[in-house]
């Protein structure tokens, strides 16, 4: 899978040369890619000591910054690797952090800043339209962006994820799991299984939710959000015998609509 192809790539390049960031990067990006994200941020702060203006290193540690919920760490380091080479990466992390730190403004000023520089480009558009539908005002013209963009590129991830979030935020659960169910055949990746499912559970679908996970875990066995679900999942489905009180096991599923819309960076 994606994980052993960079433990591949990061083993060969530290076997050429460990005086050089390329190595510790990748094999930063394979620890984070498994959940091992304190171990990640030793080496990729080891890249960055061997090299100071390496800008793929700063982005890496923007995404694992990401993972461990510290969006404005993030937003720090893709600020760097933008300042030293302004990428369509550096855009995007800019773009995520800021909103997962609650900074809109300066996550649509970045988003206009990419469109501008790649009208064409689909994910360029998810950007602008992700953005958007953090504002209740703007979910039609976030809507109308994202399909646009999914027009343009039917394997638009971003597009696909934001869509099926703002589905999942208006209510519309039948939309969010016909759409993920639409692109699932183009995008057969452990993370979009996990996401279909977590929409299958808050639609209250569970033994499909329950396969869906199982899929994820198939394809990603250190999946820990699949893990989750599946075990919350099992539960919903099997309430334990215990409980005097209804908990655990009972009740509506309990997926956050925000939980639909995190896009890994790294």
């Amino acid at each position: 899978n994606d994980a052993h192809a960079v433990y591949a790539l990061g083993s060969q390049l530290l076997r050429t040369d460990q005086t050089r960031p390329e190595g510790w990067t990748a094999m930063a990006r394979f620890l984070a890619m498994t959940g091992q994200t304190q171990e990640a941020l030793a080496l990729v702060w080891k890249a960055q000591a061997l090299a100071p203006s390496c800008a793929a290193a700063y982005c890496a540690e923007g995404g694992i910054q990401l993972l461990c919920e510290c969006p404005e760490e993030a937003a720090k380091m893709y600020a760097k690797a933008h300042a030293l080479e302004p990428t369509a990466q550096t855009y995007r992390g800019l773009i995520t952090s800021y909103v997962q730190n609650g900074e809109h403004k300066f996550a649509y000023s970045y988003a206009k800043q990419l469109v501008e520089l790649m009208p064409q480009n689909a994910r360029a558009l998810a950007a602008v339209g992700s953005v958007l539908a953090h504002s209740a005002e703007s979910h039609a013209k976030a809507v109308r962006l994202l399909e646009s963009a999914l027009a343009q590129d039917p394997r638009c991830t971003d597009a696909i994820v934001a869509l099926a979030s703002l589905h999942v935020t208006n209510n519309r659960l039948s939309d969010a799991v016909s759409l993920l169910e639409r692109h699932l055949v183009e995008n057969e990746t452990d993370d979009m299984y996990t996401r279909y499912a977590d929409v299958l559970t808050l639609a209250n679908e569970l033994p499909k939710a329950a396969a869906n996970y199982a899929v994820a875990l198939e394809m990603n066995p250190s999946n820990e959000r699949a893990k989750t679900g599946y075990e919350r999942v099992d539960r919903l489905m099997h309430p334990s015998a215990e409980s005097d009180d209804g908990e655990p096991g009972e009740g509506e599923p309990e997926v956050e609509p925000s939980d639909m819309s995190d896009d890994d960076m790294l």
